[in-house]
């Protein structure tokens, strides 16, 4: 997440590698050291309403390891990697060998020195990997599937994710998005007390100029003796930039001019973040984050709600 700040507070205190607490603020950094390793379960839960029936409910998780692999004045190297799940796909244990290499995914990303997400270096590697897995698993579909189920039709069933894995944007913002999440709290330092307001800019993903976000970011409460600060982050996307994405999504739809009309004036799109942040504040490290987007429409009088939600707990 690339923040733009309305107001700026970056007040960092350094004094044998810990962070101070001055006049009750709270710097958060990464007090990291090459070596160290921490483990995460990641969970991820997509809900979808129609009206007001859950007509999908999909759920999950994987554990991951985080070591801090390099460090320069500048950056920090972190290995993020995780063991992939193939479970879905029902491939039988002959089959087993064959799969391997997709075993485990390990995504090599940097940070700045203070801990703030700069970008996955390894993207074309776990691309090229994917490739690999979607053209395996189209083979292996394309042969042991429903009768009808050609490698051309399977091809473009799988063609909107095959791209979204092939650029690094996509993966750094829709594959990997939690660790955008996971590093969104650092390279600030919070006031007890205080809000922060400011404004965020998030990609569109249909194309066409970023949608605004305002956003409110406050302490919720701090624990000392722990070193412990919980963060609460409210986000709502800017009305007037979501009903020009609709707009465009419409228009580009070929609708006749009177439905298009009609489908224009009775459409509408609201989306709203709460973002919860539990910090060790003299690690630098995250004991929990739990992040829940609610997108609620109403396109063509066809009411819906999807609800994502993001679970980080430290468990080791």
């Amino acid at each position: 997440m690339k923040i733009k700040m309305i107001i700026l507070l970056i007040t960092f205190a350094y004094a044998s590698g810990f962070a101070l607490e001055i006049d009750n603020t709270i710097p958060l950094y990464a007090n990291w050291h090459i070596g160290d390793k921490f483990k995460f379960k990641v969970t991820k839960i997509k809900q979808l309403y129609q009206g007001e029936q859950l007509v999908r409910n999909d759920t999950s998780s994987y554990i991951t390891n985080f070591l801090v692999s390099d460090s320069t004045e500048n950056e920090f190297t972190v290995n993020w990697k995780y063991q992939t799940s193939l479970s879905n796909y029902n491939i039988p244990e002959s089959l087993s060998e064959k799969f391997a290499k997709y075993k485990f995914t390990e995504v090599v990303y940097k940070t700045g020195s203070l801990g703030e997400f700069l970008g996955i270096e390894n993207w074309k590697e776990i691309s090229e990997m994917m490739t690999g897995l979607f053209s395996d698993l189209i083979d292996y579909m394309a042969d042991n599937d429903k009768p009808g189920m050609d490698k051309e039709s399977l091809k473009k069933s799988l063609q909107p994710l095959s791209q979204i894995y092939s650029t690094r944007q996509g993966l750094e913002l829709l594959v990997f998005k939690e660790l955008q999440v996971f590093h969104y709290p650092y390279g600030l330092s919070y006031l007890e007390a205080d809000t922060i307001a400011y404004e965020e800019q998030l990609p569109n993903m249909f194309g066409g100029d970023p949608i605004r976000g305002d956003v409110l970011l406050f302490v919720k409460s701090v624990d000392k003796e722990n070193s412990e600060i919980v963060l609460k982050q409210e986000m709502r996307l800017n009305p007037d930039d979501v009903n020009d994405m609709i707009n465009s999504v419409l228009q580009r739809m070929n609708l006749p001019a009177d439905e298009l009309e009609k489908s224009l004036k009775s459409s509408e799109l609201e989306i709203t973040d709460d973002n919860f942040f539990n910090f060790n504040y003299e690690k630098g490290i995250p004991n929990s984050i739990v992040t829940e987007r609610n997108i609620v429409s109403n396109i063509n009088n066809q009411n819906g709600k999807r609800i994502e939600i993001t679970k980080i707990e430290l468990i080791n």
